[in-house]
């Protein structure tokens, strides 16, 4: 066991504003921008700005995520649609699970945007020591408290 000290990140969000999506969509005749908060003035995300600013966005399809399995507006182009800026291609890595690996979690794009890797990991490892503290210690309860305490 590594009790949480190696941390392997095994995907990255696909955004519009990450550089190799950034590029990908360009290419392939889509743009990025942002818009302002509370505004439905689109700007040009390249620019340096204290206004806050909502999520990086896809045109064709106003979606703030790069990668997708169907949006008729983003990929339709009777809608308007360009099937090359928004794709399904996913990124597959493998790895073996060995006696070393402790666990494996899974989780959306809300919470990776809330919390770092390592604020989840910190976070299971302190979950899992208050509860094998407790008399009458069930696993599944613990992960139920890790995700929990997640979540909050």
């Amino acid at each position: 066991m590594n009790k949480g000290k190696l941390v392997k990140i095994m995907s990255i969000d696909h955004k519009p504003n990450n550089e190799q999506e950034l590029n990908r969509i360009m290419q392939n005749g889509g743009s990025v921008y942002q818009t302002q908060s509370g505004s439905k003035n689109i700007v040009n995300f390249l620019i340096a700005s204290t206004v806050k600013y909502g999520p990086h966005r896809i045109l064709p399809g106003r979606l703030s995520v790069s990668r997708a399995f169907g949006d008729i507006e983003a990929k339709n182009p009777d809608c308007g649609g360009n099937p090359n800026v928004l794709i399904a291609s996913p990124d597959i890595k493998s790895f073996e699970i060995t006696n070393k690996t402790d666990f494996l979690v899974l989780g959306s794009d809300g919470i990776f945007e809330k919390l770092q890797n390592e604020e989840i990991i910190q976070s299971i490892w302190e979950t899992q020591k208050a509860e094998t503290k407790k008399s009458l210690y069930n696993f599944h309860e613990a992960l139920g408290e890790c995700a929990d305490m997640i979540l909050k």
